[in-house]
């Protein structure tokens, strides 16, 4: 079994190239560190909660040599979980999907200029979310994870991503009056 620990590593080596850019750019100050660190630990708790453990057995048999389809491992219907939303666990779905990717936006907006724009924004936590999803289907498909590629949580991590990028929006114009 893999664990999350081994992204350990490349976020180390991650947040080393934001030092060192930051030492290039001679923008080195203790919150922007503390900042990249944040950023640093947020992606390895990301990834740990979307896609760990990941289940490696040298005797399992990959799901798509027992026949297996893609039409258990996609989650088509986008508005089921919206409309029974008093289910139980739904309305956790919502609220965790909707708020995950909210702390990408703010963090690497704070960080990148060009991320401050609404589009960039949306596109990153998109393309965040497309990433994990697609991985979680192709973990499934080979056995390696019991997660399915939903379309909701496709939607609720973008309208996140929106959320993040409105309270990245009012925390500066609130700092530049201050």
């Amino acid at each position: 079994m893999v664990t999350s620990a081994t992204l350990l590593i490349p976020l180390a080596v991650i947040f080393i190239l934001f030092i060192l850019t930051d030492v290039r750019h001679h923008h080195v100050t203790a919150a922007r560190v503390v900042f990249e660190l944040a950023l640093c630990v947020y992606l390895w708790l990301l990834f740990d909660m979307t896609l760990f453990p990941i289940n490696i057995s040298g005797d399992a048999e990959t799901l798509a040599a027992g026949g297996y389809t893609l039409q258990g491992a996609i989650a088509t219907r986008p508005l089921a979980l919206w409309y029974n939303w008093q289910q139980p666990g739904s309305l956790y779905q919502i609220v965790g999907n909707g708020l995950m990717l909210a702390p990408l936006t703010m963090m690497v907006g704070g960080l990148l200029l060009r991320f401050r724009r609404l589009h960039a924004a949306l596109g990153l936590a998109f393309g965040t979310s497309l990433f994990i999803e697609c991985t979680q289907l192709i973990m499934n498909f080979y056995n390696l994870g019991d997660r399915t590629f939903d379309i909701n949580d496709l939607i609720l991590n973008t309208i996140g991503g929106l959320i993040g990028w409105l309270v990245l929006k009012a925390g500066l114009a609130i700092w530049q009056r201050v």
